[in-house]
């Protein structure tokens, strides 16, 4: 049953995605209100430590049968972030300046839809499981 995998696959995904999105949050926490970075500044920093460590274990945990070697999965890996923390900084940056909506709560928003596309396009193009 291919999809039943699938889905097993992207449920385990999606767990460490959002134990990665905690620390995430933590971190933006931490910078926000202990070290006054401004938030356009904590949410790509924070963006970026956890999906270095999100890669490793995903690739160990979940994608362990891949045939890419560690660093070019790597480098894939940082590129597709790239745009991610792209497109978070930005989707936050307008639900917090022109939707007036709390960081926390924008910086959620944003992740549950770039996590989705992030799993399709690791598990497709990167890892190449799909």
């Amino acid at each position: 049953l291919p999809a039943l995998s699938e889905f097993k696959e992207f449920v385990q995904y999606a767990s460490i995605g959002g134990a990665m999105f905690l620390v995430n949050i933590a971190l933006i926490y931490v910078m926000r209100e202990h070290l006054d970075v401004r938030y356009y500044t904590a949410v790509p920093v924070a963006f970026a430590l956890g999906s270095v460590v999100h890669y490793f274990i995903v690739r160990r945990y979940i994608f362990a049968s891949t045939t890419r070697s560690v660093h070019a999965g790597l480098l894939f890996f940082i590129l597709l972030n790239i745009a991610d923390a792209a497109v978070v900084t930005g989707a936050v940056a307008l639900l917090v300046e022109y939707g007036h909506t709390n960081l926390y709560i924008a910086r959620t928003e944003a992740a549950f839809v770039v996590g989705i596309f992030n799993y399709i396009l690791n598990a497709r193009y990167n890892f190449r499981t799909l």
